[in-house]
């Protein structure tokens, strides 16, 4: 009995340690990202994803109830200072985040990065490779 309840606890941590693994994107930085809060909402930031970059390295972050794309996630960041992020190949339509900033009012869009949180999201953190951008 024992063999076969460790054999079942051993597929079953195996089984879930591979699903945690696939749903984890490889993010791909096609530039230089400056560090900040990218496209966190103001109004209604528990729906919406946004980005958080720290020493370069980017973090997407989804509403807790969603889930990571297992895609390969494109992040290249344009003059105007705005993050794009294009899905499964850089040739594809991207989404623009926009930078959260200390200088926004009160009832812009975007929230001030002092009102930044993550309590009502999930990490998707990848793994990163530098591309040729």
């Amino acid at each position: 009995m024992t063999l076969r309840l460790g054999s079942a606890l051993l597929v079953c941590a195996v089984t879930l340690s591979a699903e945690a693994m696939t749903d984890q994107p490889t993010y791909v930085l096609m530039s230089g990202l400056s560090d900040g809060y990218y496209g966190y909402s103001n109004r209604t930031p528990e729906r919406s994803q946004f980005i958080a970059v720290s020493s370069g390295v980017p973090t997407l972050y989804v509403p807790a109830g969603s889930s990571c794309s297992s895609n390969t996630l494109y992040f290249r960041q344009s003059e105007r200072g705005d993050i794009w992020v294009h899905e499964g190949s850089p040739n594809r339509m991207g989404a623009p985040f926009s930078q959260n900033k200390s200088s926004l009012r009160t009832d812009a869009v975007l929230a001030r990065p002092d009102k930044v949180t993550t309590e009502n999201h999930r990490a998707c953190q990848g793994a990163v490779q530098r591309g040729n951008g």
